[in-house]
């Protein structure tokens, strides 16, 4: 999700039957699933390689076949139970081990 994307992040967390009525999505090419096409930062299409029970969750393990960034905003981040936002603006045409320093 991008900077702005926690609405759609906590529906999805809600678990709501009707999630998808409330956001909007495009299906992927193929075997993909769902795309968000407004809240996501990065959308990532993935092979589910592996799966594990992690106290009451299922945590599902997954290679990337394909990822499209979305929004040039910065990322959306969850953790310690609240959201932040990626400290700096994200430079998508710098490579990953340059953007980290």
């Amino acid at each position: 999700m991008h900077a702005h994307g926690r609405p759609a992040a906590e529906l999805f967390a809600s678990g709501a039957p009707d999630r998808f009525d409330r956001v909007a999505w495009r299906a992927g090419a193929g075997d993909a699933g769902p795309h968000l096409t407004e809240d996501a930062h990065i959308i990532a299409d993935c092979s589910v390689v592996g799966d594990q029970v992690v106290g009451d969750h299922a945590v599902l393990l997954g290679e990337v076949r394909a990822a499209v960034p979305v929004r040039r905003e910065r990322p959306l981040l969850y953790g310690l139970r609240r959201f932040s936002v990626w400290p700096h603006p994200v430079d998508a045409a710098r490579p990953v081990r340059d953007a980290v320093g």
